[in-house]
């Protein structure tokens, strides 16, 4: 058999100057050992540069999306505090609707939409990816937006509901035609002009000084304005609401026929013409022409 040598190398360095040389003698195991050292000496140095250059860029887009995160942050407070301010606008809107119409005496209307099932489509239409914050914020806003149209028209019908019950307050006989002393009620009397007989009294008489504005009771149209028997000068007018009121006893009349009166408007005198004892106003209120005590609806 052959004996195997070992194979060495051996390296010289040799100094300037003449100095002594020195000899580097390495076996060929140790040469390979130390190229495969400087090999892994600079991969690693390579793989551990570019870990670096990874490292900070994700360092920079993690302070990126800190940045990011605490503007999204900002943006869903704020959208949700604007949330909160219409909500509470919302429900002052209907607050004040349902006082509006407590006073009036009118129902609200039931609402034909559902709005349940609107709010769970808009919220299943959300996109997933978003914050949790967001999606309950987008759905109380998706929730806000359901209930406008439904306010919008509820108040369009409460606004056409307060015109006609103005219409009405207008048309209503609740003013005193003219000031003074009632010196007879309404209801069976003992007749002015003969002491021993009763009668039945259809409306008020109310004394006042000759010429005294008489104004309307309520607003209306003119239906007679001219003289009438026993009662003189007369204006009857037509309210509407099957209301008529009677004027009596003027000494001049300030309408005519056809005329539309407001509430309040002067429209005779206070006289004394037809069978009468002295300057009044005889006032008479009927409903669905039956004849009602004018009290209950003056102030």
């Amino acid at each position: 058999m052959r004996k195997r040598t070992n194979r060495y190398f051996t390296l010289l360095l040799v100094p300037e100057g003449g100095s002594k040389t020195l000899y580097l003698r390495l076996p060929w195991w140790g040469l390979k050992l130390a190229v495969i050292l400087i090999i892994f000496i600079l991969v690693a140095t390579t793989f551990l540069g570019y870990l670096s250059f990874r490292l900070a860029r994700q360092a920079q887009n993690l302070r990126h999306l800190e940045f990011e995160n605490l503007k999204q942050a900002q943006e869903i407070a704020r959208l949700r505090a604007d949330t909160q301010a219409l909500e509470d606008k919302i429900n002052e809107v209907e607050a004040l609707e349902n006082k509006v119409r407590q006073i009036l005496g009118v129902e609200r209307q039931r609402s034909t939409l559902s709005s349940r099932g609107s709010h769970a489509s808009r919220r299943d239409a959300a996109p997933q990816e978003l914050l949790p914050e967001l999606v309950v914020v987008s759905t109380r806003i998706a929730q806000l937006k359901d209930r406008l149209p439904e306010i919008a028209r509820r108040l369009q019908d409460l606004d056409q509901q307060i015109a006609e019950h103005l219409a009405y307050l207008q048309a209503r006989p609740s003013l005193w035609p003219v000031e003074g002393e009632v010196t007879s009620p309404f209801g069976y009397r003992r007749s002015p002009t003969n002491r021993w007989r009763w009668e039945f009294h259809d409306g008020l008489d109310i004394a006042a000084p000759p010429g005294t504005p008489v104004r309307a009771a309520g607003g209306g149209q003119v239906v007679y304005a001219g003289w009438m028997g026993v009662y003189g000068l007369v204006v009857i007018i037509d309210h509407g609401y099957s209301y008529r009121t009677f004027y009596g006893h003027n000494s001049s009349l300030l309408v005519k026929e056809g005329d539309r009166v407001a509430k309040g408007q002067p429209i005779a005198r206070v006289g004394s013409t037809g069978r009468s004892t002295g300057p009044h106003l005889h006032f008479r209120i009927e409903v669905d022409g039956q004849a009602v005590d004018p009290r209950p609806f003056l102030p």
